[in-house]
């Protein structure tokens, strides 16, 4: 608590560290040390500093954070060479004038203080990079801003501003600003001057517009609008990142706004709750009741227009327990849920509640927690007005002590996590950061309950009522145009629907109403056209591929104009009427047409509908890839037969009729007690035409089935739905598994505790997403037995005191410690990728004790699951038996060479130490920096490349499909290239695993053309990335787009596949409007080779090492352009990565690509085209490696 005297013979010191010593007063002899340059006092309990601390004239960074500092002297403000002042968390409620003194500060932190203004002096700390204002209670931060141009970071977190000043603009060299948790209504449109901005934080706030300009903003890689009443852009365009919110704005310049006001109704509840009834009434105004036999079976959406104001999209969701494994993935946070609940059949139970309300708000409660719910009690008419009032009243008491138990669990898991984190060794840093991430969270969720509407149960009746013994009906119930005055008022609150109102491109309003004439008009006109959207389900991935890309009559039809309108009508049909819910990507284009988009403008639209939930597409998926699905339930509807909840009906003989009734038990017993339906009989199923792979896939994806291939007979492919499961597990594997564990072996096993509500049909997601990973395996209701890396696994559900244990084991001896982990550890990132799918839900991670489970020990202790670290001894002692024994290890801590990586819906591990052997380390998240350099218009009109937008879209496939974070720069000259090469190479890539580079221009032999028409060496902007050192040891690709000459390629004959040419052959299609068709050559101008620094060799790898470049041509040859559909090269370069990325090296992939390109010819069938690879890798390179090792 006080420092001796001595401390003043220190005279030479210029490093002195105080921290956390307890100390009130500083001794005078401290003041004295006038060579020091670096100071900390922070997390003492001073209230106040001496006027000596002036004497401290040298002293460059002085560290008070954490006192209890209410002023200081003013002194300090004389420390003039100060560069680093740190006073966050003191008491300061004024900054004096004089601040304005410390001319060479550069870091100042006042942070978490009580400011509530700031001197204008401020405005002449010229030399500050970083400003830390936030969680103070600033109103305005008006002062000379526009003077600090040399700010890099400023952050004005949780104040109280409403405005920000246009100066901001005067911050050029402004990298990362928060304006987060403010009262902001606006961002100025002079942020948009802020050029050099990378990240952008201005999340709850109250902005209902973004500047139009935002979207110019380049380098803004990371931008948090979130929690803002956003109505121009929307949120979902927001989402999408600045390249889409520019082309929202792009496109609201070539078009009218229109004010869209739109908000999606989830009708849930049991069945025979009157859903479908209440929403037929509401829709057309006249009660309805709906017999038995027309009531929902999966999933319908109407649209409901009561007045001119909004559109309601309502969702009516089958009430049986087989469907709810579709429901979930309609359930968003931005929906209006009403749950429907019969109150005839309601009892004053708890079972009665939990079946007919709990479960249902706890579903939400767990997906979309914060969303707005109301109950609706039905079939009143049935029921005494006593009764009513008893059983609502019931179910409102009952609703509160939900809730309450709600926010028990959250604070229960804060505390403890809280603890955990107070508790925990800082040697384990990854732990207690993963601990301080789950404790934001679980208080976030505390902010985001579940809004349920008054917290009443709103009462209806739809029934009419006769009279007289002519049957004429009395006037209706009234309740239900209560209730519909309910809904509209209360979609109409701001502070529950903040997001309703949107503007909106009218070329994107008029596209989307053309979808939903398709659908409305799909099922009620015949014709040819649409015979497409049968053959889209019917034809290979082959006969797709060609038809899109070849010069046949099909793509034609597409250049020259799409489909006919008058045609495009419903496939007519001898059996079974096909519904159409999808389009191809070339009838969406004629849709777009005649909304007034070009087909480059498409795909900002489509994306828009997309995250809206007004469309579907599933470009990962081949099958689906080039559809659209304009119908989102359709994606049930077409498999929605596979879930009838009568099993009976499934397979009657009315829809089987060409099976005996023999085959037919067989499969409806297959079914209930197997989870097994044969692959031929799901094929007389489904309608006509409709090709079963694409159902299959579609199952797959939403994590409903996997296939089972019987071995030796590719003629018995069935498909397991682990949904019907209900048998136990078989007695007959406890002999594979027995409960003793063998002596000469250990258990591992990891542990998910699910506390609460676990999501219905989790498990069997689960069960589903794991089926990749393992193999020779057995399911029952519960658990699977299976086998991974010759190792035997269990995978068992059941149920705990307070939830859901999920336990993942497998066994072997203390020495395949490692091994074990490498087996069992997959599965759990399949499951932990599910549970992010449930924010709501409270779950956390655990390792089994060995010891525990080898002894048979009641409630065995479960240890946090953690990465081991050399602090780790070799030993565990295990608290369940009062630390007597212990466990190894090896057996408790994940060992840290293990990673993930995410694969569409699951996550897979691989080894570390196997792949820097051998392969190039590919599981950062993004992968690396593409940075795409695309120039189209140059200075010499006539050189313009007409199609090379085209091309952008493309490689935007092949980034989102690569997992690359993107960076697009357009029409640059040749000085303007090499120096983004310069500064793009001098950035921190330490993050990333690898530097991708697309550049797209004219060429010569000697290099690429910028817009002015000069040169640029492709060894010149290499080099630059080359010497970068934070890509060293890292692959670095190239991808040159050019021609690299004049000469062009008439190929030579082939005289193993010359018989074979012909229509098969893919050709160039017209490019320009008088039929020509062009090469990307250069206009050979003046060459001027841009200058570049050296590249640094590195310390132990060679210059040149790591490299690979692609260039569209072989040297002295024009590469080729449509100006329909881009280069050739971009064009296969997207298809292959997209179809074999996931499971192919990067050479074997760049191996198709010159062999398709080697395919085409121009439109004469005259000119051919060969690509060219160099490279100087050390190692493959997979972009997926999990998939390769799995």
């Amino acid at each position: 608590q006080t420092l001796p005297a001595e401390v003043k013979h220190l005279t030479n010191i210029k490093h002195l560290d105080l921290h956390n010593c307890e100390l009130d007063t500083l001794s005078p002899e401290v003041w004295k040390l006038t060579q020091l340059e670096h100071l900390d006092v922070w997390g003492n309990p001073l209230n106040t500093l001496p006027a000596e601390v002036g004497q401290l004239t040298n002293i460059k960074h002085l560290d008070l954070s954490f006192c209890k500092l209410h002023t200081l002297p003013p002194e300090v403000w004389k420390l003039t060479q100060l560069e680093w002042l740190d006073l966050r968390y003191n008491p300061l409620k004024t900054l004096p004038a004089e601040v304005g003194q410390l001319t060479n500060i550069k870091r100042s932190d006042l942070s978490h203080c009580q400011l509530h203004t700031l001197p204008p002096e401020v405005g002449r700390l010229t030399q500050v990079k970083l400003l830390d204002l936030q969680y103070n209670g600033l109103a305005n931060v008006q002062p000379a801003v526009d003077q600090l141009y040399q700010m890099n970071e400023l952050n004005l977190r949780n104040n109280r501003l409403t405005t920000l000043p246009m100066e901001i603009s005067g911050m050029a060299g402004l990298e990362k600003l928060d304006v987060s948790k403010n009262r902001l209504s606006h961002l100025p449109d002079s942020i948009c001057s802020l050029t050099n901005l990378k990240r952008l934080d201005a999340s709850n706030n109250k902005i209902t517009a973004l500047p139009a300009k935002l979207g110019q903003l380049s380098k803004l890689s990371e931008l948090d609008i979130s929690k803002n009443p956003l109505a121009k852009p929307p949120v979902e365009v927001c989402s999408q990142g600045i390249f889409a919110i520019g082309q929202y704005f792009e496109e609201l310049e070539r078009s009218e706004e229109d004010v869209s006001a739109r908000l999606k109704v989830v009708v849930l509840g049991k069945k025979m709750a009157g859903k479908t009834s209440l929403v037929r009434t509401l829709r057309t105004g006249v009660p309805i009741l709906t017999e038995e036999e027309d009531r929902t079976h999966c999933l319908e959406i109407t649209q409901w227009t009561p007045d001119d104001n909004i559109t309601f999209e309502v969702y009516d969701f089958g009430g049986h327990d087989v469907y709810h494994l579709t429901h979930q993935f309609f359930l968003t946070p931005d929906a209006f849920y009403l749950l429907l609940i019969n109150l005839h059949t309601y009892k004053c139970t708890e079972e009665s509640y939990t079946d007919a309300v709990g479960f249902w708000l706890d579903t939400l409660n767990a997906r979309v927690p914060g969303a707005v719910v109301s109950l609706v009690g039905t079939k009143k008419d049935l029921c005494q007005p006593e009764e009513v009032r008893e059983k609502t009243n019931d179910i409102q008491k009952r609703l509160k002590l939900q809730r309450n138990m709600w926010e028990i669990q959250l604070r229960q898991l804060i505390t403890t996590l809280t603890n955990i984190q107070t508790k925990s060794d800082m040697k384990h840093l990854e732990y207690v950061k993963d601990i301080g991430r789950q404790l934001s969270h679980a208080k976030l969720l505390l902010e985001q309950r579940l809004r349920v509407v008054d917290e009443c149960v709103f009462c209806v009746c739809v029934k009419r009522r006769r009279s007289g013994i002519f049957g004429r009906f009395l006037k209706s119930s009234r309740t239900w145009v209560q209730l519909r005055d309910f809904l509209l008022k209360t979609s109409s609150n701001t502070s529950l629907f903040p997001t309703l109102r949107r503007v909106l491109p009218s070329t994107w309003i008029e596209f989307q109403q053309r979808l939903q004439h398709r659908e409305s008009t799909s099922t009620s006109e015949t014709g040819n056209g649409s015979d497409k959207f049968a053959e889209a389900f019917s034809l290979s991935n082959d006969d797709s591929d060609e038809g899109s890309r070849g010069s046949g009559s099909s793509a034609q039809a597409g250049s020259s104009g799409g489909i006919d309108e008058s045609k495009d009508t419903t496939l007519s049909r001898n059996t079974k009427q096909i519904t159409q819910h999808w389009l191809t990507l070339a009838e969406c284009e004629h849709l777009g047409r005649l909304s007034g988009l070009s087909p480059d403008r498409l795909g900002s639209v489509l994306s828009y509908l997309q995250q809206v939930g007004a469309i579907l597409r599933y470009t990962d998926i081949p099958e689906l890839k080039d559809l659209v699905f304009n119908d989102p339930p359709a994606l049930i509807e077409i498999f929605k037969d596979l879930f009838h909840h009568n099993s009976d009906v499934l397979f009657s003989p009315s829809r089987l009729a060409n099976f005996t009734s023999s085959q037919l038990t067989t499969f409806c017993s297959d079914l209930r007690d197997r989870g097994l339906i044969q692959k031929d009989v799901m094929t007389h199923l489904l309608p006509p035409n409709i090709q079963p792979n694409i159902v299959t896939a579609l199952m797959q994806h939403f994590g409903l089935c996997f296939e089972v291939q019987n071995k030796g007979s590719v003629q018995t492919c069935q498909y397991k739905i682990p949904w019907y499961l209900h048998q136990q597990m078989p007695e007959e594997l406890s002999i594979a598994w027995p409960l003793d564990v063998p002596e000469q072996q250990e258990q591992l096993q990891i542990l998910c505790d699910i506390r609460g509500f676990c999501p219905r049909g989790l498990f069997q997601r689960f069960s589903v997403g794991i089926h990749g990973l393992v193999k020779d395996r057995i399911d029952w209701k519960d658990g699977v037995m299976a086998y991974r890396q010759d190792y035997r696994i269990l995978v068992c559900s059941k149920p705990s005191e307070d939830g859901t244990f999920i336990t993942m084991a497998t066994r072997g001896r203390l020495a395949q410690a490692d091994e074990m982990w490498g087996v069992v550890h997959p599965l759990l990132e399949v499951l932990v990728q599910l549970l992010q799918e449930w924010p709501g839900v409270l779950y956390s991670l655990h390792v089994t004790c060995a010891h525990c489970i080898k002894g048979r020990l009641d409630n065995p202790h479960q240890y946090d699951l953690r990465d081991r670290t050399a602090e780790d001894g070799r030993e565990v002692r295990c608290p369940r038996v009062k630390y007597m024994s212990s466990t190894s290890a090896q057996l408790v801590y994940r060992p840290g060479g293990l990673f993930v990586v995410e694969r569409k819906s699951s996550m897979k591990l691989v080894r570390l130490s196997l792949q820097q052997d051998d392969y190039y380390k590919m599981t950062s998240d993004p992968r690396g920096l593409a940075l795409i350099i695309s120039n189209t218009k140059f200075t010499d009109q006539k050189w313009n490349r007409l199609g090379g937008e085209m091309d952008l879209d493309n490689l935007k496939k092949i980034c989102e499909k690569l997992k690359l974070s993107q960076e697009i720069r357009k029409d640059l000259t040749a000085q303007e290239i090499a120096a983004l090469a310069n500064e793009v190479s001098g950035r921190d890539h330490t993050n990333y695993d690898c530097f991708v580079l697309f550049l797209l221009s004219h060429g010569g032999e000697t290099g690429v053309l910028g817009t002015d028409g000069q040169h640029v060496s492709v060894d010149s902007i290499t080099a630059h990335f080359q010497r970068c050192k934070s890509l060293v040891g890292k692959p670095k690709l190239f991808f040159i787009q050019a021609c690299r000459g004049v000469d062009r390629d008439k190929g030579i004959e082939d005289t193993e596949t010359a018989s074979d040419e012909g229509s098969g052959t893919p050709h160039a299609e017209t490019e320009a409007s008088d039929g020509a068709v062009k090469a990307s050559d250069s206009p050979h101008p003046p060459t001027c080779t841009a200058s570049v620094d050296t590249p640094d060799a590195g310390e132990t790898l060679p210059t040149a090492s790591d490299r690979l470049v692609m260039y569209a041509t072989v040297h002295g040859h024009v590469s080729w352009r449509n100006s329909n559909t881009g280069t050739w090269l971009i064009q296969v370069l997207a298809d292959v990565i997209t179809e074999h990325a996931e499971t192919e090296e990067l050479q074997d992939m760049l191996r198709r690509v010159n062999a398709k390109v080697a395919e085409y010819k121009t439109l004469n069938q005259e000119y051919k085209q060969q690509p060219e690879v160099t490279h100087t890798l050390r190692k493959k390179l997979y972009f997926f490696p999990e998939t390769a090792f799995d």
